[in-house]
């Protein structure tokens, strides 16, 4: 059996379940879910968040205690297992937590019995399995009349997605983690795109809608999104991944907005600092067709 410890909003869930997906495909093993930080105090400096991939066709189960208590987390098995996993050895391990940011290629040689801890956030961990990743992250409901209508716009213009992400990101503690993108980076994408795509429409997400009507000057035809919120928030990322390109920013919930567009010729631009210390190595997180500006 393979674990994975799910934690964190939706873009975070979902590159944990594609790790955790093909560490099971592959050692045709049953996938289980840790949900237990949902279950615990949070620090109120931080978003709250729930369990969301629930919304999707997703293939695995959650954990019960008995299932948990097969793999030991005391700090010296932690400490054993860090050494095996380093070492050729590297299958006897039962637990494996992500020693760094960028990609760790013994995390795909671990045993078909194992805990994984981690954000695993590069498409080199899942990049093998990506049709059957397509055919899993689909909604089990229809989308909302409103998500449908501006669906069927999206499909009659050369869509572009353009997501800012404020929120959180501007709180005191977030501040000193990650880099808030910046107006002069959106003002870059956009020129970028239209000097490559013919009469592009930009669909505007944020987190922060008025903010952004208030500040981004955009000379093109825009149409802002803000009726999905709360559980119905992944309707958004749907709708991104429907665009024809895609503008992100540093978040993971439009990375997988972007990776889950279809589209052959698609252009997807993203930022090229992703947190605002430079000691977090992302050299795995974009993928190279992806434009870093």
């Amino acid at each position: 059996m393979i674990v994975v410890k799910i934690f964190g909003g939706l873009g975070n869930q979902l590159f944990q379940y594609a790790f955790g997906r093909r560490l099971a495909l592959e050692r045709n093993t049953e996938l289980y879910f840790d949900l237990s930080t949902y279950n615990q105090s949070f620090d109120s400096s931080f978003t709250k968040r729930d369990f969301e991939m629930d919304v999707f066709d997703i293939n695995g189960k959650i954990a019960d205690a008995k299932i948990l208590s097969h793999f030991s987390q005391s700090k010296f098995n932690k400490l054993l297992n860090e050494f095996i996993i380093r070492s050729p050895f590297v299958k006897s391990a039962n637990y494996l937590r992500e020693p760094h940011f960028h990609f760790y290629d013994n995390a795909l040689r671990v045993s078909n019995k194992v805990y994984v801890n981690g954000y695993w956030q590069s498409e080199k961990y899942f990049s093998s399995i990506r049709n059957q990743l397509l055919t899993e992250l689909i909604p089990t409901s229809e989308l909302s009349t409103e998500s449908q209508l501006i669906y069927d716009d999206i499909k009659n213009h050369n869509a572009v997605s353009l997501h800012i992400r404020r929120g959180d990101y501007i709180n005191e503690t977030n501040q000193s983690i990650y880099h808030v993108c910046s107006l002069d980076y959106y003002s870059k994408a956009v020129d970028y795109i239209c000097s490559k795509v013919a009469q592009p429409k930009f669909y505007i997400f944020s987190d922060d809608v008025e903010w952004v009507k208030s500040n981004l000057n955009i000379n093109q035809q825009i149409h802002y999104l803000e009726h999905n919120k709360g559980k119905n928030s992944y309707q958004d990322l749907i709708l991104m991944s429907k665009c024809n390109h895609n503008i992100i920013a540093n978040s993971s919930f439009s990375w997988w907005g972007a990776w889950l567009n279809q589209h052959e010729n698609k252009i997807v631009i993203s930022p090229e600092k992703w947190f605002k210390s430079n000691s977090k190595k992302t050299q795995d997180l974009i993928p190279s067709k992806w434009i870093q500006l």
